[in-house]
């Protein structure tokens, strides 16, 4: 849903893979489980995905990030519809179900060593892993929505071609990418006596040329 990966270039790859990073990262800091991270995050965009790809059905265009909001509203008008669950998405369901039993049996034997750790240990280890996963991710994501960061990487963010985007970059990239577009920036110069002085040249233009056109028009009229 939102890109077929064999559609998706390897730097769009790249930069998903990042996110889906991030996200994991987040969650795993708060738990501090790396399988219960792998779950929630699986999970979460396994939804999405799965929204994403009856919204596609339902209207053609993906779901931007905004749209989140208005959820429950979708639910209910999308429940009036025949929505067909294809065996991609079934192939997507149980992928994720057999990842996450992995990671669970994976990461527990993990998990009992760090348990086997002193407490000052395991105290200092979490303290600096961390703050080492929080730093990375704030760098990207300052760097991500830096002015031009997207634009010299070809990450797109047109709003008349949102469905090839998301099927070129991917659902999260370009999700990401959109979600930049609800912090609009002051553009260089701008202030509210730049946009008085401009408004105040508008309307001694507009007066000027009014004044004129009546002037020429009594003239024509006494002529």
């Amino acid at each position: 849903a939102g890109g077929n990966w064999e559609n998706v270039s390897k730097s769009y790859g790249f930069y998903n893979i990042i996110w889906y990073f991030l996200f994991y990262a987040a969650i795993y800091v708060v738990t501090d489980r790396a399988a219960w991270a792998a779950a929630i995050v699986n999970l979460v965009f396994l939804a999405l995905a799965a929204a994403n790809y009856f919204v596609l059905q339902f209207r053609g265009k993906p779901v931007l990030p905004w749209e989140l909001k208005a959820a429950k509203t979708a639910a209910t008008v999308a429940g009036g519809y025949d929505l067909q669950w294809t065996q991609q998405l079934l192939t997507g369901v149980l992928a994720a179900a057999v990842f996450i039993v992995l990671a669970f049996r994976l990461c527990s034997s993990a998990h009992r060593r760090q348990l086997s750790a002193t407490t000052g240990q395991a105290f200092r280890f979490r303290i600096f892993k961390d703050a080492l996963l929080v730093l990375i991710g704030f760098g990207f994501v300052m760097i991500f929505y830096e002015s031009g960061f997207q634009a010299r990487r070809g990450i797109g963010t047109d709003q008349w071609d949102i469905s090839g985007n998301y099927a070129n970059q991917g659902f999260l990239l370009s999700s990401m990418s959109y979600l930049g577009l609800k912090n609009v920036q002051a553009p260089d110069g701008y202030s509210q006596k730049s946009v008085q002085r401009i408004r105040d040249s508008i309307d001694q233009s507009t007066a000027s040329i009014y004044s004129e056109d009546g002037a020429a028009e009594y003239h024509h009229d006494h002529e």
